[in-house]
């Protein structure tokens, strides 16, 4: 009995149903559905209720998702790991007893069929037999209760896992969803609308980010709009940083191509290898049926072909070993059959012989009583005994023709001799004709014999007569004397022969008690040997089983860095295509230097009117001849930085040749797991030979018991001498089948002790490749911190240059600024209208200026729009993949 017990947030309380193990196997029979199978297949993946581009339908629905989801717990990555592989070892175990309950739900269905052939007797009692399958029928049944409740079980404690993994995947997606950054509510967005309490009017927030867990808080690193850290095009792209995960994914990449190319190849050698096995084995089949019908042509020329379609639940390959397998007990059962049939053979054909001749014997008297006018006797029945009843038959006959002549022959001497003398003669020559046609048949036969090689007849009894005598009541007389006498003699022969048959069955028995015995000692031992090294091919089984587990997981690690490929190579591709951008915005700029240039150079004349303002205007070239200078320096600092990190890149570079050689050893490894994975089928392959052997020698212990259980039961009712019984059992000791079963055991013995040898050099090999696998490992593990470490250097610099830039292009602005002003600062001097004049010009110059730097700004501006948009697309990208983005509550990694 099982107990359903739904869990889940705000259940209180259980709700507890008892379920019998009949109902759930009954349930797994008709319903016979997966454990990933949808709650509602007939629908779609969206309902049609939900319209997924009706934006307030979605954002309601989003934004009730991310409420229902607030208090999920969210895992770490230890914790999913954990899950992970207990769904995957529940989901294996759940296929392994679903595969247990098939084939016992289908030995129950035979067992209830077996049950209902039995029928009670008139007392109302059941057989034996009816009571053994009734109790096979019901240990059936329980077994299947048995392995239905344990799938149930298995199939509820798969549940939780799947549950803890769902819960921390919705919380992990509710805690990424932020709001992106604007500035206040009711501020204008660029599309036109406007906020309204902090709430978007459309659903925006299907695109946005929140840290705590709330769609409408703020991101301040998602701000591109801060004009105080603009980014300034550079000159040169700048390379892929050694931080970024795209170095070590390529290398990761590259690895896992080259692994998964040598897995292909490893695929299609064995799928190869398996179409070179289905052809061998068909071939084997054709010849197992020609030999099948070499044995006996006359019933077995009906034999079925081997199957060309695989049955169903079975492969190609399974059906034809099927069929190998009933084609070798078939022709191992006709063996027998000769073998069995051989040692009597001479006695059979004398039977044959002497059932012939009885045949003719029986015809001669039918005919004269058929003459006579008498009643026939009935013929004899099959009662698998012909020659018994060819002599019952004649006994019968001439009782007939006793009671049919005697009183007729009375009657006709009294009467009149004539009438005697004419049937008798009538009689007489049916008998002649009777005789020839025996004579004739006896010469066929003789015939037949000799061209088959067999030896002639010794019973020449009928070659004596004469078939062309002329009747005479002498010769009459002694005719029916001598059929009397052949009629005795015939009986004392089968008499005879009866007794020899149960003397020879007797002596076979006896010998096949005795080997009987040592044959169950020898299959006991044999089996022993064949659990042990069953449970040893199972612990190998189940290391492989790890193993191939394990290269999926790298598979789709692999599958993953090849989408992660693929997005980084898009998104290198749009940061060549901002940095041309930014470097046409730089040729812009230069020329609108050069403009500016020129402006300055109609206002040379000004300028020689301000001498203050010149002055002033070389302590500006001065603070930015230094301000220059301080950038030179950094810049020359930034260069030995980047000397410093093509150091560390070589490095990296070494690392990587190290990986690569740890790679190498690692795909060696594989491949020697790949050999003795290929050694442990073959052994698998052996063992279930031996098997298939194992219980063909059962199925003859089985026929042996039988026989010996009939003969058993003759022996009560035999006689002769024990002695000579005795000295026959001796002789019959040393059979060439005894020393034939002899030789089968010692090769199986020698196939065991190789079979354990190598199982226990396959386990040396796999802990020594376990042991190599291990020291790689830790290898790797120290190049990747070592790498961190590197990676982590590397920002900080990067950090600190950034920092030192953005100050002095800050300090250049400044000073910029104030050599605008001072030029355009009118003279104290002079007079009225080269002030007006001067004033003219420092109007135009501002409006100039004015227009300049805003048109900067919008192309700015537009700038950082397609940057952003940019940026959304490659989260998007990321996001899609399945790779973790980025966010403030990530943690970094870790640093030795």
């Amino acid at each position: 009995m099982t107990s359903l017990q739904p869990r889940g947030p705000g259940n209180d309380q259980r709700l507890s149903v008892k379920v019998s193990g009949r109902l759930l196997v009954d349930g797994y029979k008709k319903g016979n559905y997966a454990i990933d199978s949808p709650r509602f297949p007939q629908r779609p993946v969206s309902s049609l209720f939900v319209d997924l581009k009706d934006p307030i339908q979605v954002h309601l629905l989003t934004e009730t998702a991310l409420a229902d989801s607030r208090n999920y717990e969210v895992l770490s990555q230890d914790q999913v790991d954990m899950y992970k592989k207990q769904c995957q070892y529940l989901a294996q175990r759940i296929d392994q007893t679903k595969a247990n309950l098939t084939v016992q739900t289908k030995y129950r269905d035979a067992a209830v069929t077996m049950a209902k052939l039995f029928t009670p007797g008139p007392d109302g009692n059941l057989a034996d037999g009816a009571r053994e399958a009734e109790d096979e029928r019901e240990e059936a049944e329980k077994r299947c209760e048995e392995l239905a409740s344990e799938l149930f079980q298995l199939e509820k404690n798969l549940m939780e896992p799947q549950r803890r993994l769902l819960e921390h995947t919705a919380a992990i997606l509710q805690l990424t969803h932020r709001a992106s950054h604007k500035k206040q509510a009711l501020q204008q967005l660029p599309n036109g609308l406007q906020l309204v309490n902090g709430m978007p009017g459309s659903p925006e927030s299907l695109y946005t980010y929140s840290t705590n867990r709330s769609s409408l808080a703020s991101n301040e690193d998602l701000n591109f709009e801060d004009s105080n850290q603009l980014p300034q095009p550079q000159v040169n792209a700048l390379e892929i940083p050694i931080k970024s995960p795209i170095r070590e994914q390529t290398n990761r990449l590259r690895e896992d191509l080259e692994q998964l190319k040598e897995d292909n190849a490893r695929l299609s050698q064995e799928n190869e290898q398996l179409r070179q096995a289905e052809q061998k084995l068909g071939s084997l089949n054709e010849a197992m049926r020609d030999l099948v019908i070499s044995f006996n042509p006359a019933e077995n020329a009906e034999y079925p072909s081997q199957p060309l379609v695989a049955s169903p639940g079975q492969s190609l390959i399974d059906s034809k070993l099927d069929y190998l397998e009933r084609g070798i007990q078939m022709a191992r059962q006709e063996q027998e059959y000769l073998m069995s049939n051989g040692n009597g053979g001479n006695q059979e054909q004398d039977n044959s012989e002497h059932q012939s001749r009885l045949r003719s014997v029986n015809g001669i008297v039918l005919a004269m009583l058929a003459n006579a006018g008498a009643a026939q006797p009935p013929s004899p029945g099959p009662s698998g005994k012909p020659l018994e009843d060819e002599i019952t038959y004649l006994e019968r006959a001439i009782e007939t023709a006793e009671k049919a002549l005697g009183p007729r022959g009375t009657v006709d001497v009294s009467t009149t001799s004539g009438n005697v003398e004419s049937e008798l003669k009538m009689i007489w020559d049916s008998m002649q004709s009777r005789a020839a046609f025996m004579k004739q048949d006896k010469e066929n036969r003789k015939k037949q014999r000799a061209e088959k090689g067999l030896p002639e007849d010794e019973d020449d009894d009928m070659d004596d007569e004469d078939v062309n005598e002329p009747y005479s009541f002498i010769a009459f007389t002694s005719k029916v004397n001598w059929m009397a006498s052949r009629v005795r003699r015939l009986a004392d022969e089968k008499i005879v022969l009866k007794r020899q048959i149960k003397q020879q069955r007797e002596l076979n028995q006896k010998a096949d008690a005795e080997e009987v015995m040592r044959l169950q000692s020898e299959l006991d031992n044999k089996t022993d040997e064949l659990i042990e090294t069953r449970t040893q091919l199972t612990e190998i089984k189940g290391h492989l089983e790890t193993a191939r587990a394990e290269v999926s997981k790298n598979e789709a690690a692999l599958q993953i860095a090849l989408r992660d490929m693929q997005d980084l190579t898009e998104a290198r591709a749009m940061s060549n295509q901002q940095d041309s951008k930014a470097k046409t915005l730089e040729s812009e700029l230069r020329e609108k230097n050069l403009r500016i240039s020129a402006l300055e150079e109609t206002r040379a004349d000004l300028e020689s009117r301000a001498a203050a303002a010149e002055a002033s205007k070389n302590d500006a070239e001065t603070a930015r001849q230094q301000a220059e200078a301080r950038l030179t320096h950094s810049e020359s600092t930034r260069k030995e930085l980047e000397l410093q990190v093509s150091a560390v890149d070589g490095k990296i570079s070494s690392l990587a040749a190290q990986l690569a050689e740890a790679n190498t050893a690692r795909a060696a490894i594989n491949d020697a797991l790949e050999t003795k994975q290929k050694e442990v089928d073959m052994k698998a392959r052996q063992v279930q030979e031996k098997e298939d052997l194992l219980e063909s020698m059962n199925l003859m212990l089985a026929e042996l018991k039988t026989e010996l259980t009939i003969a058993q039961a003759e022996l009560d009712g035999a006689y002769g001498s024990r002695a000579e019984r005795a000295k026959d059992i001796a002789a019959m000791k040393s059979t060439l089948e005894m020393q034939k079963m002899q030789t089968e055991t010692d090769s199986l013995r020698k196939e065991l002790a190789s079979t354990v040898r190598q199982l226990e050099e396959l386990a040396g090999s796999s802990i020594a490749a376990e042991k190599e696998k291990t020291d790689i490992e830790a290898r790797l593990d120290a190049a990747e911190q070592l790498r961190t470490q590197l990676e982590a250097d590397l920002a900080d610099v990067r950090a600190r240059l950034d920092a030192q830039v953005l100050a002095s292009r800050e300090r250049m602005a400044q000073l910029q600024a104030d050599l605008d002003a001072e030029r355009l600062r009118a003279p104290a001097t002079g007079a009225a209208g080269a002030a007006k004049s001067a004033a003219v010009l420092s109007e135009q110059f501002r409006t100039a200026m004015r227009e300049e730097r805003k048109k900067f700004q919008e192309e700015i501006k537009e700038e950082q729009g397609r940057r952003r948009r940019v940026e959304e697309e490659l989260t998007r990208l990321r996001r899609a993949a399945g790779i973790p983005v980025r966010t403030p509550l990530t943690p970094n990694p870790p640093a030795l």
